[in-house]
């Protein structure tokens, strides 16, 4: 069964890198800045340097070399504060230097956005490591009682230090649904996602691309695209896809006309189309001649890997639509792909569901995590499950970030103490499952090993709230 739309575009969001492109059929030009962004600075012309990811927005995590930049999150509604984590040797503090910080308020370093004494709820906060910087970023939700809307921008050296603010009020409006970052050596650029009102009470799609130069924070509008409908799942939208030398891939999904009575069947109806932004014009071209119109669609890099019904995969160029690689049958075509756990140099893995009927009348499921040499596309083994989710259903470790061969897995769950928030304001604490992580090399892992280090745990609000 074809996935969810809106969830295969969130899975495209990865640390992506392309190599040069070019397409010359374009769109009509996006449509000019408004007041609000006109009076701000014009940046200069659009390098076209090598763009990359650098943070993905919500709680994605962003990873520089062997650090992983995380946002902690004690409970929804509180501050909150920077953590990194050492992709070899598992330890997570927060990020700060400062000697004898009480690491409670905006005085410490690892401080990034408000709290509710200040009169706002966050929508987005993250942070993202790019040229030696480090960039944190917050937009506050006004539509969840969070006072007017703020987006800043703020730039400090790596160690937290140094924190100043880069830019404000950069985000186009109030209702923000996500966040891409990508950078070059002049520019950072916001692929911002939101869902404005309109006139008539309904919701509208909209997806803005604006840049913001590195040196004085000045913003420019590059594409500004809404579109609206009664139902969210015959609304066309559009996301950040990929990335190539100098330009932006968006990818465009076209839903059925009508709505089919049913979001899967909208879902299993629905192309996607990819095109490239010139970040000179602000235009899109036509579609690339490669779209996403399988059972089973993801992109590694410049490759878009499909898997039909019959799981068979196939390895295309994204750009020029080439075939670069076949793997036939990979699997029983009665297994269901799921996602592409990890690909390497030597070997990538996919998880698989297998379901069966069983006694009752029920449908049994069980995912494989299957790996497979790259070279060859033959079957290397199968990663076995290593711990159980509630003491009874065997888990696959998950995926949590990785860079410089490295990778963060969850390998398990505790029992904790969970903050929370009720309708009428009250802060209470109840018992939860919190994620058990490790770190490992990713070659290591996907060749059986199960040598991994277990991350030191960090009750970050317990800290924050000592005497």
């Amino acid at each position: 069964m074809k996935s969810n739309f809106a969830t295969k575009c969130f899975a495209l969001l990865a640390v992506l890198m392309l190599s040069g492109c070019g397409v010359q059929d374009t769109m009509p030009a996006a449509p000019a800045a408004t007041e609000e962004t006109a009076a701000t600075p014009a940046a200069e012309a659009m390098p076209q340097g090598r763009l990359h990811f650098v943070w993905q927005g919500g709680s994605r995590p962003s990873v520089d070399g062997k650090t992983v930049y995380g946002v902690d999150s004690g409970y929804y509604y509180d501050a909150r504060f920077l953590t990194g984590l050492d992709l070899d040797t598992g330890v997570l503090e927060l990020v700060c230097a400062k000697s004898g910080c009480s690491q409670r308020d905006a005085r410490c370093d690892a401080w990034l956005g408000p709290s509710p004494a200040d009169g706002y709820t966050i929508a987005q906060c993250g942070a993202f490591a790019d040229g030696g910087k480090l960039y944190r970023v917050y937009v506050t939700a006004p539509e969840h009682g969070g006072g007017a809307a703020r987006s800043t921008l703020t730039v400090s050296a790596l160690d937290g230090s140094g924190q100043k603010t880069l830019c404000e009020g950069f985000a186009p409006d109030g209702s923000c649904l996500d966040i891409a970052w990508l950078a070059d050596d002049g520019y950072l650029y916001a692929v911002y996602e939101s869902n404005p009102p309109r006139s008539d009470g309904l919701s509208s799609e909209r997806t803005v691309v604006l840049s913001i130069a590195k040196a004085d924070g000045s913003v420019r509008i590059l594409f500004d695209w809404a579109a609206g409908g009664e139902m969210p799942t015959t609304t066309p939208r559009i996301f950040a896809a990929a990335v190539c030398s100098g330009r932006l891939v968006l990818s465009r999904d076209h839903p059925p006309e009508a709505h089919t009575g049913s979001m899967a069947d909208d879902a299993a109806a629905t192309r996607i189309t990819f095109h490239i932004l010139d970040l000179d014009t602000g235009t899109l071209s036509q579609p690339l001649p490669v779209e996403d119109a399988s059972d089973f669609f993801s992109l590694q890099g410049e490759e878009a890997w499909q898997i039909d019904d019959a799981g068979n995969l196939t390895v295309t160029d994204l750009l020029t639509g080439e075939t670069l690689q076949e793997y036939p049958g990979l699997w029983p075509e009665t297994w269901e792909p799921q996602t592409i756990f990890a690909v390497t140099d030597q070997a990538f893995a996919i998880d698989g569901r297998e379901c069966t009927p069983a006694p009752d009348g029920s449908l049994s499921c069980q995912i494989h995590r299957l790996v497979f040499d790259r070279a060859t596309g033959s079957l290397l083994r199968e990663l076995p499950a290593t711990w159980m989710k509630d003491g009874a259903m065997p888990q696959l470790p998950t995926l949590y970030a990785a860079g410089g061969g490295r990778a963060i897995l969850q390998v398990g769950s505790r029992t904790g103490t969970a903050i929370d928030m009720g309708q009428d304001g009250t802060v209470y604490t109840h018992p939860a499952e919190t994620p058990v992580y490790a770190v490992i090399g990713l070659e290591e892992y996907l060749s059986g090993s199960q040598d991994w280090t277990t991350c030191t745990p960090a009750d970050l609000y317990a800290v924050r709230s000592a005497p």
